[in-house]
């Protein structure tokens, strides 16, 4: 497109060249009836006009032709000087020139692809591009991307092939070719070639095209095992390097992770890793979340928590009966002993190790007792449990109550008692005991911590 000087009413004027537009076109054409023959015949044509016949410039490879000032010219195709590309203007125009035409020689045919190499996740969709070029004169009449089956066979359109069916979609834009593959398999792992072929029945293969690589996303933890406390990375790995620059997301069980962690390119950090963060996890490629990773479990150990004794059976037990004391806890991995300790004084004295201590109640069994639950990352020790048992308590007749039963104080003050008066005595608390002496049963309960 090249701009007039002096501009009147839609009439450019230049010299005695005057255009009918604003603007002036100069374009090389090429007579399509010659192009298979030995003599091509090319025209520089333009909206301008003369009062005079217009002086014309042709150059070849932007080399001017100094005898050829025509609006035509023959280019000999037997000749290799005549091989290139040709652009023209007109006199008064000399810095101006159409765009430049390939007429005649192999560089006027070409592919030209987007990337010679391209990766790309199982199940997703990739677009393969390319451009073409043919010379000035030929009409494309059949574009298509193939793979090669086997050597010196017919190349055979993709659209075509039942193992793509339904799986192909070709774009065209001008002298722009795409391929679209979708629902990737890694059978699809293999080199792609566009071929092209004009109205002239001429063909053009560009060798090598673009390799294709199909992968899977896979998540790997370091360090192989982790425990609480430790900083931890997850990293969504590839077999080739994904092209367009992917966007990685991470999830956990299912749900996005949170920003409280760190993510880096196809990296996540937790740092430090608790015990929560233990879970599944997966990662995408952002606009490919239909091809996720499989699932990796980050498993985070940790010492014993939450650690607790429960009895059997419960409520009111009786001298001699047998109870069992069973020490609980939370811990990863699961703890492996189980140190069971009864109170004596400022002191705890070892009895058993075992998850469960088993008692027949005496006298001797009654106290304080705790365990302590270990595993390979730590322990932890439970809440003291009391464990005690029926019996009967002897008052001497007249006398206010004053006892010590198992560390409880009761006196003949306003404390209550814990203990209950056997229903049949009908005696509330606090109370004076009988004139005579009397036997009052009592029962306690278990006590928690």
């Amino acid at each position: 497109m090249l701009s007039c000087y002096d501009c009147k009413n839609e009439t450019c004027v230049t010299g005695h060249i005057i255009c009918s537009t604003l603007a002036v076109d100069l374009q090389v054409t090429v007579d399509p009836d010659t192009v298979t023959g030995y003599r091509i015949k090319a025209t520089c044509s333009t909206s301008c006009r003369g009062t005079s016949p217009l002086y014309y410039y042709w150059y070849r490879n932007g080399q001017l032709l100094r005898n050829e000032h025509g609006p035509d010219i023959d280019i000999y195709t037997s000749y290799n000087y005549y091989k290139g590309n040709y652009s023209c203007t007109i006199k008064g125009f000399e810095n101006h020139r159409s765009t430049a035409v390939c007429i005649l020689g192999k560089e006027c045919w070409d592919v030209t692809y987007s990337s010679e190499a391209i990766c790309a996740l199982k199940g997703s969709s990739v677009d393969i591009s390319c451009s073409y070029k043919h010379p000035a004169g030929h009409t494309p009449t059949s574009q298509f991307w193939f793979y090669e089956q086997q050597s010196n066979t017919e190349p055979e359109d993709l659209s075509l092939d039942h193992t793509y069916e339904r799986r192909v979609e070709y774009t065209r834009n001008n002298s722009d070719h795409t391929l679209r593959l979708r629902d990737l398999t890694e059978e699809d792992a293999r080199e792609y070639c566009f071929r092209f072929e004009t109205d002239k029945g001429q063909k053009f293969i560009r060798k090598p095209g673009v390799t294709l690589s199909i992968t899977s996303l896979r998540v790997h933890v370091t360090p192989a095992v982790v425990t609480e406390g430790e900083r931890v990375t997850l990293t969504c790995s590839t077999t080739c390097i994904l092209s367009n620059n992917p966007t990685f997301i991470w999830y956990k069980n299912s749900q996005p992770v949170t920003t409280v962690h760190t993510t880096d390119n196809n990296h996540l950090y937790l740092d430090p890793v608790n015990s929560s963060d233990s879970g599944l996890y997966t990662c995408a490629v952002r606009g490919q979340m239909g091809s996720p990773s499989a699932a990796v479990t980050l498993s985070v150990r940790y010492h014993p928590r939450n650690t607790s004794v429960s009895v059997s059976p419960s409520g009111e037990v009786e001298e001699g009966q047998s109870v069992v004391l069973s020490c609980r806890s939370q811990a990863n991995p699961p703890a492996h002993t189980y140190t069971w300790y009864k109170i004596r004084g400022p002191e705890s004295v070892l009895k058993m190790v075992a998850e469960e201590l088993n008692l027949t109640l005496t006298s001797s069994d009654e106290g304080l007792y705790h365990c302590e639950a270990h595993n390979e990352i730590g322990s932890q020790n439970s809440s003291v449990t009391e464990v005690d048992f029926a019996g009967t308590l002897f008052f001497g007749g007249g006398n206010y109550l004053s006892c010590f039963v198992l560390g409880v104080v009761c006196d003949s003050g306003d404390r209550l008692l814990i203990f209950e008066v056997d229903s049949e005595s009908n005696y509330t608390l606090p109370f004076r005991a009988p004139e005579s002496s009397v036997f009052i049963s009592w029962n306690r309960v278990w006590l928690g911590p």
